[in-house]
């Protein structure tokens, strides 16, 4: 167990007590906590970035491989969510399977979502996708060609997330959803490519708490940014850099100008229970 002492989250000083992968406490030190003591002085601590896959992998060479790798850690990407292309809806296992194949070698956490036509979505592919614990879809358009009964299992209240690929709904396509009758729909705009993950959207797929987030039980994936001369904590977070120090599930990535690859340390996240987050337009967003 270890202690980040002295930095700055969300502009309040913290202190983050850690234990293995996992931050277990967030708040001042006290003396008798025995426990190896790190001082982060006037640093700007913030959570482990999730964004979607920056660019299109090369999946063929394992040295090209880690360059991306090595590009993506050092502007603080923790966890990348991965889109990847399901022709037809029985091919979900296998290209499932091939994805996780080509990725046992990644020192990034990783999280997949399957790109669909919507005419591939039925009720088997539904129960597909819950069998193996991915809890989102990336839906091609056109909208209108959606079948009713699919609309209402995958988008109703106990189904994955539906995400549109790149755009969000235009008033064409809501108009052609409620002419179709359907009641219960939520479509969620796919953060582009590099972008960082809102945390209402990691809510929605089941990753929050365990990353986006500093919270307790949480992965301990965090950057360190210190501050240059002259300036403040709030200044150093503000600024557009790369992090000073860059750690996933409490192992180091990089510090400084060096980065510690290590390859295969990655896993696939494993989401938790969405149930709890599927009023989220009730919820008090300024708690997070």
């Amino acid at each position: 167990m270890y202690i980040l002492r002295g930095g700055f989250v969300k502009g309040k000083r913290c202190d983050l007590v850690a234990r293995k992968d996992e931050l277990v406490a967030c708040y001042e030190y006290k003396r008798r906590w025995k426990a190896w003591i790190i001082n982060v002085e006037d640093a700007c601590l913030s959570a482990g970035q999730v964004v979607t896959l920056p660019e299109p992998l090369n999946l063929q060479e394992q040295k090209e491989r880690m360059k991306q790798y090595k590009s993506w850690i050092n502007e603080g990407i923790t966890t990348i969510v991965v889109p990847f292309i399901v022709p037809f809806s029985h091919q979900l296992r296998p290209e499932l399977t091939q994805m996780r194949n080509l990725f046992i070698d990644c020192p990034l956490d990783y999280f997949f979502l399957p790109v669909v036509k919507i005419t591939c979505v039925t009720p088997t592919f539904i129960r597909t996708l819950r069998q193996e614990n991915i809890t989102g879809v990336i839906l091609n358009p056109p909208l209108e060609d959606l079948p009713h009964h699919a609309a209402r299992e995958l988008l109703g209240p106990h189904g994955p997330a539906a995400f549109v690929n790149g755009e969000t709904l235009n008033s064409q396509q809501k108009k052609a959803l409620q002419d179709s009758s359907f009641e219960e729909f939520t479509f969620h705009a796919l953060p582009a490519a590099g972008e960082i993950w809102p945390l209402d959207l990691l809510k929605v797929v089941g990753m929050y708490p365990k990353k986006g987030s500093l919270k307790i039980r949480g992965d301990l994936d965090y950057l360190i940014y210190y501050p240059s001369p002259g300036s403040s904590a709030d200044e150093a977070g503000s600024e557009i850099k790369a992090p000073d120090v860059a750690v996933r599930r409490g192992q180091i990535l990089k510090a400084g100008e060096q980065l510690f690859i290590h390859p295969g340390s990655g896993r696939e996240c494993k989401p938790l229970s969405t149930k709890r987050f599927h009023s989220i337009k009730q919820t008090n967003e300024t708690r997070y």
